[in-house]
């Protein structure tokens, strides 16, 4: 039998059985370990979203039985036994392309609470460059709610649910949101990650519909756009760091899926704006993509720029911003011709700016005396593509494409030496207050010595971030972030705090009946299709 007919009849399988009872023992089964253990990493959680997903897409049979803690353990490993056939089958001649299907649902569960905090607070910084947004109106007119509101109420919903065990009463939330808030504007931004039983169920099979397939276990759940639960009585989301997540990307995820004309230009000016506020460090010097070309236009050339050139004593970055999430399908191949399909308007396209840069730059430029020493290229993305280095790309996925552009110019920078990184990821590393001379530089030279050894060789940006930290501060010395930048990284926890304090405030004395009342009347909002 196929593996999707067995993923099939494990699917059917979920018709026997009380909802509320498996629920309550996935609950129970993800709980048995403290968040971000070993023992729980080795549960593979995405398996158990896979179960929570099907249970609310197939149609209960007319008897159903109460879930037992074995009938549980039955379905995570039935799917785990599926999930081996599966990478089985997936055959590369690259470790890179092999590892990146067996990863994509691992690595961001292991991501510590601090990182999604940090991650929060990096997509509001995107989405809200000023005081206001450029995406307020077509977010209003999609939700009925200011994207800045939105961002301040999932917040609470975040911290509320982290220090309740990951549930959340709703008179805890009109005493903290409202009347600050109205209950429809705290119930219109609660639903866009949110939904009651017969919501998810409508999300699941209409909205975000999937078909079983033999990727199917390796795919990323689509309960990060839902990630909570409305029940009769309060907020339940399984996993906190699905709920990270999902809260983190519900703005982006919005947008996509709406696509409205013009936001991929608008969403790309706005994340080069805030790559600028992150290179913005007294050790990182650098010139704007309009610098280069005012260089281009004295030499009397023309041709791709890219969009910060970081220069120092001994060397150059090039550095180009792209505002991209890799699509579903994209992160559970190993197929190189499937990858560079999607990669070809993104992280391809950002190696040939590298590159033509690079090329048109020497011939034009003799007062950039960095651009004869060290080159390097680093393209920051918004999304995780699991694939970090250029070499990579240029060997398992675009290698023809790559050809002719060595062809056309020649390799005025090598390949080993352009990486990818995430937003995220970046902000991280340009966030640490430890200085050191031309930081950028440092810290990419350091991942090429890395990878120069199988031994210490990384898979994930983030590994080399962590282990770059170390050599800057030896000695366990504490991380602490830079201060002295522009990025105004407390606005959006500040302006929480601001309602939280107020709303306080107001319900001090007030008769716990009234809270009651309004608690009642925000979940039959939440309820209201």
């Amino acid at each position: 039998m196929s593996v999707e007919k067995e993923l099939l009849k494990v699917k059917r399988r979920l018709r026997y059985f009380d909802r509320s009872s498996v629920l309550i023992e996935f609950d129970r089964f993800l709980s048995e370990h403290p968040e971000h253990s070993v023992e729980r990493f080795r549960r593979l959680p995405f398996l158990s979203f896979l179960v929570v997903e099907w249970l609310f897409e197939v149609t209960p049979h007319k008897s159903t039985r109460v879930a037992s803690k074995k009938d549980v353990y039955w379905f995570v490993n039935r799917l785990f036994e599926l999930n081996g056939k599966t990478t089985a089958g997936n055959n590369s001649d690259s470790l890179i392309l092999f590892m990146r299907p067996l990863i994509n649902n691992q690595f961001w569960i292991q991501h510590r609470n601090e990182y999604w905090l940090r991650a929060l607070i990096n997509q509001f910084e995107i989405f809200h460059p000023d005081n206001t947004s450029p995406f307020d109106n077509e977010f209003k007119q999609a939700t009925g709610i200011k994207l800045s509101d939105f961002f301040v109420i999932v917040s609470y919903v975040y911290f509320g649910m982290r220090a309740e065990n990951r549930r959340l009463n709703y008179i805890q939330i009109v005493k903290q949101l409202h009347p600050y808030y109205s209950l429809e504007t705290i119930a219109k931004s609660i639903r866009i990650i949110a939904g009651t039983p017969t919501q998810l169920q409508d999300f699941l099979c209409n909205t975000f519909p999937r078909e079983v397939t033999d990727t199917v276990t390796i795919a990323e759940t689509r309960l990060l756009h839902k990630p909570i639960l409305i029940t009769a009585g309060y907020l339940y989301c399984a996993d906190i760091t699905l709920l990270g997540r999902g809260i983190v990307e519900a703005a982006l995820n919005h947008f996509v899926r709406k696509n409205t004309s013009g936001f991929r230009k608008r969403f790309g000016l706005a994340f080069e704006h805030y790559v600028n506020v992150c290179l913005s460090r007294p050790d990182i010097s650098y010139l704007r993509e309009t610098d280069v070309e005012a260089i281009y236009k004295a030499a009397g050339i023309s041709g791709k720029v890219t969009d910060f050139l970081v220069t120092g004593d001994d060397g150059c970055v090039f550095v180009e911003a792209k505002g991209v999430v890799p699509r579903a399908e994209t992160l559970c191949t190993a197929n190189p011709y499937l990858i560079k399909r999607q990669l070809k308007d993104s992280i391809i396209k950002g190696i040939k700016q590298i590159v033509e840069c690079a090329f048109l730059l020497d011939g034009a430029s003799s007062q950039i005396s960095a651009l004869e020493k060290e080159r390097f290229g680093l393209i920051v993305t918004q999304g995780e593509f699991l694939l970090k280095r250029g070499i990579d790309v240029a060997q398992d996925i675009a290698p023809n494409e790559i050809k002719s552009l060595t062809e056309k110019f020649g390799e005025p920078i090598p390949y080993l030496n352009i990486f990818v990184c995430s937003i995220q990821d970046f902000e991280y590393l340009t966030g640490i207050a430890k200085q050191h001379p031309d930081f950028l530089l440092a810290f990419l030279r350091h991942c090429c010595r890395e990878d120069a050894d199988p031994a210490t060789m990384k898979m994930m940006m983030v590994q080399h971030i962590e282990t770059f930290f170390k050599v800057l501060m030896p000695g366990d010395e504490e991380y602490t972030r830079l201060k002295s930048r522009g990025l105004k990284d407390n606005r959006l926890f500040d302006k929480t705090m601001d309602v939280i304090t107020d709303c306080q405030a107001y319900w001090q004395g007030k008769l716990v009946s009234a809270t009651y009342d309004k608690s009642i009347e925000l979940l039959r909002i939440l309820k209201a299709t």
